[in-house]
């Protein structure tokens, strides 16, 4: 049951149907670490 959860909670595992609150919770990753990125680099180019 657990392997199957896992397999479900994983957004990259396209075997298993994800929950949309995990997609979202993904996507919300994804985007919040590109944003990071962008800023670190702008905070190097303005040193």
């Amino acid at each position: 049951m657990n392997t199957l959860r896992k397999k479900a909670d994983d957004p990259n595992n396209k075997s298993e149907v994800t929950p949309k609150d995990i997609e979202l919770l993904h996507k919300m990753t994804e985007l919040m670490e590109k944003q990071v990125a962008l800023l670190e680099d702008l905070k190097m180019k303005n040193e």
